[in-house]
């Protein structure tokens, strides 16, 4: 395995480490402006954003209670390490 393939490896995992705390932080009444909690949405955020407008064009999925971007997104990117 090459360096770049091992670097790209390792910030895929940073990204979903991230998006995982993002998850985890949306069940918490804390305060979205603190460092703790805006690191993981600036990161995140821009990658989900796209996914989440795919999956709103899909009437049903309007209607769920609950954000499905994050799950796809995670998905998508064990997609892509499986492929490095």
């Amino acid at each position: 395995m090459s360096i770049l393939a091992i670097i790209l490896e390792v910030l895929l995992r940073a990204i979903q480490l991230l998006l995982f705390a993002r998850v985890i932080l949306a069940f918490f009444p804390i305060d979205r402006k603190s460092t703790l909690v805006s690191v993981p949405y600036a990161v995140t955020e821009p990658i989900i954003l796209p996914v989440r407008s795919l999956l709103f064009l899909i009437r049903p999925l309007k209607r769920l209670p609950f954000d499905l971007s994050p799950i796809v997104v995670f998905l998508l990117l064990e997609l892509l390490i499986a492929l490095i």
